[in-house]
Formats: structure tokens, sequence, C-alpha cells
């Protein structure tokens, strides 16, 4: 009698045990999908201009007869990466829905077609790349009396000018079609050379990650120090608080030069695209953070921007 009744006991805890876990899960997931949709919009709205800027750029490189296998590569990648997006944010978009919420809300829109690659015909060489910025517009240069002695583009696609005074702005290539990085010496000829970003025009860049909070053409090295708004390599997606507090560095540094005995500021900007140690390649459309250093004529400023 003794071990019937501790079979059946046993038989019951077990069974208590069983239910509870698969109840579990159930009590939680609505409050998940609670927290989820309060962030949704945003969010889709972010998606949809990464989905916008892969279609101009795809279209306009096929539109001049295709990539090549690298491009192809690329854009391909960065294609199935947003249709995957897209996917998650609909099914996302679906279960808030379904809770009475963000009904009016639309789903969120599919990169377009992939890629074409460059055909040639029997015998002939596939046309030369001359853009360092494949899918932007060709950069921008500076005008004559600007101070420039030289303005070249180095073997990994980057920017290097020197102006008259000594004073030099090197930007690096684009990574993953996002801007790299800067080092430059500001110098008073550099005051005032640049120009500013636009969204219409020969020469406009819309950054990827561009939309919903970011939607300020950030430069790396600013207008009044000498960067060019028309140059893929130095616009990145920024907050207007992010912008902000980008501006009152650059004018700091802006009035050390100007202000100083033919001094020059040691300037750098690094923007960081997700989480790890600086340098690291992270997946974020936009830049997550914006290391800043400028030292010299009396600065000493390290700053990190959160955008």
């Amino acid at each position: 009698m003794n071990r019937i009744r501790a079979v059946l006991v046993t038989f019951v805890l077990a069974t208590f045990v069983a239910v509870g876990v698969q109840t579990l899960p159930s009590a939680v997931a609505p409050a998940q999908a609670a927290t989820n949709c309060s962030s949704l919009a945003g969010r889709i709205s972010s998606h949809n201009a990464d989905a916008r800027n892969y279609n101009a750029q795809v279209s306009a490189i096929n539109a001049r007869g295709g990539g090549t296998a690298a491009q192809v590569a690329y854009y391909n990648s960065w294609r199935s990466r947003g249709i995957a997006r897209g996917n998650m944010l609909n099914a996302e978009l679906s279960r808030c829905k379904s809770q009475g919420k963000l009904r009016n809300v639309k789903p969120p829109v599919s990169p377009g077609g992939p890629q074409r690659r460059t055909n040639p015909g029997p015998g002939t060489k596939p046309p030369r790349q001359t853009n360092p910025t494949p899918g932007y517009p060709q950069p921008e240069k500076y005008s004559r009396g600007q101070n420039v002695v030289s303005d070249r583009t180095t073997p990994a696609n980057g920017r290097s000018v020197r102006f008259r005074d000594g004073g030099s702005a090197d930007f690096s290539g684009l990574r993953s079609n996002r801007a790299g990085s800067l080092n430059a010496k500001v110098s008073r000829d550099m005051l005032d050379t640049g120009s500013l970003s636009r969204s219409r025009g020969p020469n406009a860049v819309t950054p990827r990650g561009f939309g919903g909070p970011r939607t300020v053409r950030g430069h790396l090295l600013a207008k009044i120090l000498g960067g060019k708004g028309g140059d893929a390599r130095n616009i990145m997606a920024l907050t207007r608080s992010a912008n902000g507090k980008m501006r009152t560095i650059e004018r700091q540094v802006y009035e050390a030069v100007k202000n100083g005995r033919g001094c020059k500021v040691t300037y750098s900007v690094t923007p960081s695209y997700g989480p790890g140690p600086l340098g690291v390649l992270g997946s974020s459309p936009y830049p997550t953070a914006i290391y800043v250093i400028a030292r010299g004529c009396g600065l000493n400023i390290g700053r990190t921007i959160i955008n």
C-alpha cells in the first residue's frame, strides 16, 4: 500500500512540474511582445530608410550596366539581410496588431531586385571603376584658390588632402558603404573651405542608416574645418543631439586654429557601428557612437558621442 502511495505522489509531482514548465513561457510572452511594440515603429522606419538607400544605389549601378563581381556579392548580401530583417519586423508587427496595437503602422518595405553583374561582350574588358565611392556620386572636389596642393585617392579608396600651410586630412575608404575614419591636422588654410551636405543635386549623399531619428547628414570633417559634404567618405547619419555635440567641438577647433599663431590641431573622428573594441566593424547601418579627439592650440579633447 505504501509503495502504491509513493508511486501516486511521484506521478502527481511529475505532472505538476511538466504543466508548470509548459505554462510558464505563455505568461512571459505577452510582456515581451508589449515591450517590443513600443519601439517597433522606429525600427521599421530605420529599416525602410536602409531599404530605400539600397534600392537607390543598386538602381544607379544597374543603370550604368551593372557592377563588378565584388559589388554584386556585397549588394546581394545587403539585400538578403534586409529581406530577413523585414520578415522578422513584419512578424513582430502582426503580433502587435493582434494585441490591438500599432494598427496604423504599415508593414516594412523590402529591398528591390538584386545587383546585376556587368557582362562585357567577347574580347572586351569590363569598364574600369573610377569612382572610389561606388553607389554614391563622384566625390566633390576642392575648387581653385582653396589652398590645396594635392588631393588624391589612396589604394584603399580613401582620400588624402594636403594644404599649402601643412594642414592635412586623411579619410579611410568606405566600410560596407559607411564612412570609415578621419585623421587630420587642421590648419588655418583649411578653415571655411568645406561645403554643406545636401539631399539633392549632383553631389547629394544619403548615408546608410539615414532615417528615423537619424536625419542629419553629419560630417566627419566639418564644413568650417574643410570637409566636403559631397563625399560619402565624410558623411554619416546622425541624430540632431549627436550633431549638436559634434558642432560644439568643431567650433572649438575652429576658434583655436583661427586665433592661434600658426598652430595646428590634431583631429580625429571615428564612427563605431556596434558593440566591441574601437575599430571592430559592427553590423549597424548607422554609427552607434562617434569617438572624437582634438589636441593642440590649447585644446585637449577626448569625447565619446552616443548616436
